[in-house]
């Protein structure tokens, strides 16, 4: 490989691989700036959820105006836990992920230059039955074991990668471990996105794993 597909080993770790401050607001840039933000935008899905929600009809402009209150960037919608409705930032690809890997596989791993909490790795879920009717996503409430089971089922292929790449590691620099490594992670955690958002459960621990890691 040349020098541009490989990264430079050093003692200071590059990685961030556990939650830290900051990744609800990150979570929010990402998707209020870019088209993931109409996921929460669907005024007729709103409105559906919302008549199954209250006990009398209004018509329907007061009800596709109250609907779009609940649009992503509407005021500050998403910016505090209990706006538009109790929520949690969920990680994609959550930190259970690190704590099932070797010691040499976390070594090469701290040496890539990958944010658990970075914006993309972010979404946005219900913590009750609310706001499960309101955007159709699955309620996010305390631990999910089986989700990050299958989270962890997916990455093998990434184990591997890491481990490949740990066994190549010499003191010199066209032996440390390849960027595609940070590319693979982003396109796992994006994957998620799409599996959770698109997903018919209740619960985010019930959310099925739908595909598999491309190979390379």
């Amino acid at each position: 490989m040349s020098d541009s597909e490989h990264m430079v080993l050093d003692d200071k770790a590059k990685a961030e691989l556990y939650p830290r401050r900051g990744y609800r607001q990150k979570g929010y840039d990402y998707i209020s700036g870019g088209s993931r933000k109409s996921r929460y935008n669907k005024t007729n899905q709103i409105k559906a959820g919302l008549s199954k929600l209250r006990f009398q009809r209004i018509d329907d402009q007061a009800e596709t105006s109250h609907a779009r209150r609940y649009h992503f960037t509407h005021e500050r919608n998403f910016t505090h836990y209990r706006v538009p409705y109790y929520h949690q930032a969920h990680h994609l690809l959550p930190r259970e992920f690190w704590h099932e890997l070797t010691t040499e596989q976390k070594s090469v791993l701290r040496q890539v230059n990958y944010n658990i909490n970075n914006g993309e790795n972010i979404v946005f879920l219900p913590s009750s039955d609310r706001g499960q009717a309101i955007h159709k996503l699955p309620i996010h409430n305390g631990s999910h074991p089986k989700y990050n089971k299958a989270v962890l089922k997916d990455a093998a292929k990434m184990k591997d990668r890491l481990d490949k790449a740990a066994k190549r590691i010499k003191p010199c620099e066209e032996n440390n471990p390849p960027k595609s490594i940070r590319d693979d992670l982003m396109k796992l955690q994006n994957k998620y996105w799409d599996i959770v958002t698109e997903s018919t459960e209740d619960k985010v621990d019930n959310v099925a794993k739908k595909k598999t890691m491309p190979k390379k």
